[in-house]
């Protein structure tokens, strides 16, 4: 009996471990995406599409100081964790991101149609 409410103790555990929710509140701001198709990012390495990469506007970019830094992205209760890859020259606003189309995708399955987002991110 012992054992079965460890394995049972065990297994609550784990489960509670693998559902973590990613939170972010610094700053609300535009999410748009781009395909950067094996390109290189402005912090010199290639990028895919479905990588879990960011381009930050130029004053969150810092002239590159923020290259390789981790962030977290939520949106409509979705959250993802993200490294800094990458310039976003024409991002909407001083907060704004661009996140890579399989990024996108993850938090909003209707992405094509809508073009761009609301999040909620923060530096981790």
């Amino acid at each position: 009996m012992l054992i079965v409410k460890s394995v049972a103790a065990l297994l609550a555990a784990a489960t509670m471990a693998s559902a973590v929710v990613i939170s972010a509140r610094d700053f609300t701001a535009i999410a748009t995406y781009y395909d950067p198709n094996g390109g290189f990012g402005a912090c010199g390495n290639p990028l895919g599409n479905g990588d879990l990469v960011v381009a930050l506007s130029p004053s969150q970019y810092a002239s590159g100081t923020r290259c390789g830094q981790r962030i977290n992205v939520s949106y409509n209760g979705k959250g993802v964790s993200l490294v800094v890859a990458d310039l976003c020259p024409g991002c909407q606003g001083a907060n704004g991101i661009d996140l890579t189309e399989g990024v996108m995708a993850l938090l909003e399955p209707n992405y094509i149609a809508l073009g761009k987002i609301t999040v909620d991110w923060a530096f981790a």
